[in-house]
């Protein structure tokens, strides 16, 4: 696997923390100067189960769309280089708590609102956001996400 190192660039991610049931929990976005793809990938969804954990949801689904992010929840010692082994550390310690993560695998088709809010975010500036709950503009994403699925 190989992951292409960029110059620093400001990379804006965002994940979607949904309950088991598939409901809208929290919503984060945000931009990170970051050198690697992989390096934001794994930000977000270390970051995505740290909000989950801390707001005391115990049960929660982590949808991605990186093939090798599912690989790595399916099968945790993948070597994703050196330079990534903080994030990956952080990750099999919030993984291994007294919790259920289910990680499943999703069309890039079904991501939409996760691309909406990091649009969001570059568009207004923000180093980092939460929403409590949906907004009226990322309804339309979410009824797209949910289509996707089935």
């Amino acid at each position: 696997m190989h992951y292409p190192t960029i110059s620093p660039l400001l990379l804006d991610s965002a994940l979607r923390i949904s309950n088991s049931f598939g409901n809208w929990v929290r919503g984060s976005a945000g931009s990170i100067m970051e050198t690697s793809i992989l390096r934001c990938e794994l930000f977000v969804v270390w970051r995505g189960l740290l909000l989950a954990w801390e707001n005391s949801h115990r049960e929660i689904i982590c949808e991605t769309d990186n093939i090798d992010l599912f690989r790595f929840a399916q099968w945790p010692y993948r070597d994703f280089g050196a330079n990534s082994m903080d994030l990956i550390t952080k990750i099999q310690d919030i993984l291994s708590r007294n919790w259920t993560v289910h990680v499943n695998f999703i069309q890039r088709s079904a991501n939409q609102v996760a691309d909406f809010m990091a649009k969001e975010a570059a568009v207004k500036r923000l180093p980092h956001a939460e929403w409590l709950q949906t907004w009226k503009s990322v309804l339309p994403c979410l009824a797209k996400d949910l289509i996707q699925l089935f």
